[in-house]
């Protein structure tokens, strides 16, 4: 564990960059309102409940995955263009960001310790600066006894790979009030907690990468077109469907900076 100070809830950006340099990680205060917080909350608690009813739940024992929030739902959609995704992520891992993923995660009674890895574990070329960084959106309260994020302060600075074991004392568990949210380097070695508690731990994870790696949900796939015709274009610009310098494009004709248009014109095959 570190020997200093680790990282509490803050209003102060510059703190929260300090925090996330030196630990690896910085806990982000009131980043959602109440108004917000109570609609990302009700709209997961309704879907996780319709996914386990129609059988198609992603379970671990008690706790549950709700994957590709971004298609299922508007109200997650203002997560992705919080002022936290330029000031913390963008400053961070580059101005141009885009979601890998979006998943819901809720923490109940009687699991088990989640698996140990970091974020960008899946390079296969010893990279030390920082690729893709999370934000863990604390839609009710995280602490230790409910299975809040654990994590190793410091961990992005040693390379450690998946698996690397850990001394039991090493851990410490991210903690904050709901609205808070915990911004960390893809680097950290982090799992999910244990919850001992009678109440289901809930967090949002938008997890971000540089426009040039593999996005972790494959969005064009994904994404239904009724999604893709009603995202505002600050939300597509997010979710990779702007053109970063040559990447990207249709028929290869990209143009820097332009939106992509899946239900767009193809060239196609031609003179038959």
């Amino acid at each position: 564990m570190s020997g200093f100070e680790l990282p509490a809830p803050t209003h102060d950006l510059e703190q929260q960059r300090s925090d996330l340099l030196a630990h690896g990680y910085c806990i982000v205060a009131d980043a959602l309102g109440e108004a917000e917080r109570h609609r990302v909350f009700d709209r997961l608690a309704s879907q996780a409940a319709a996914e386990e009813t129609a059988g198609l739940a992603i379970m671990e024992g008690p706790n549950q995955t709700v994957g590709n929030l971004v298609d299922k739902g508007q109200e997650f959609w203002s997560l992705l263009t919080h002022p936290i995704i330029d000031d913390l992520i963008g400053w961070l891992i580059g101005d141009q960001v885009i979601l890998s993923s979006s998943l819901g995660k809720l923490v109940s009674l009687g699991g088990e310790p989640g698996f140990i890895h970091n974020d960008q574990g899946y390079l296969d070329l010893r990279i030390s600066d920082p690729l893709v960084a999370n934000v863990m959106w604390m839609i009710s309260e995280f602490s230790e006894a409910n299975g809040g994020t654990q994590l190793i302060p410091g961990s992005h600075l040693l390379h450690r790979e998946h698996g690397d074991p850990v001394a039991d004392d090493a851990w410490v568990a991210a903690a904050g009030p709901p609205g808070s949210a915990m911004v960390f380097d893809g680097r950290l070695t982090h799992r999910t907690g244990v919850n001992i508690t009678d109440d289901r731990r809930v967090g949002v994870l938008t997890y971000w990468c540089r426009p040039w790696i593999r996005q972790q949900e494959n969005m064009v796939a994904s994404l239904r077109d009724e999604t893709v015709a009603a995202m505002p274009e600050a939300v597509k610009r997010r979710t990779g469907f702007e053109v970063f310098r040559s990447l990207g494009g249709v028929d290869f004709s990209p143009r820097l900076g332009d939106v992509v248009d899946p239900a767009g014109p193809r060239t196609g095959r031609l003179g038959d």
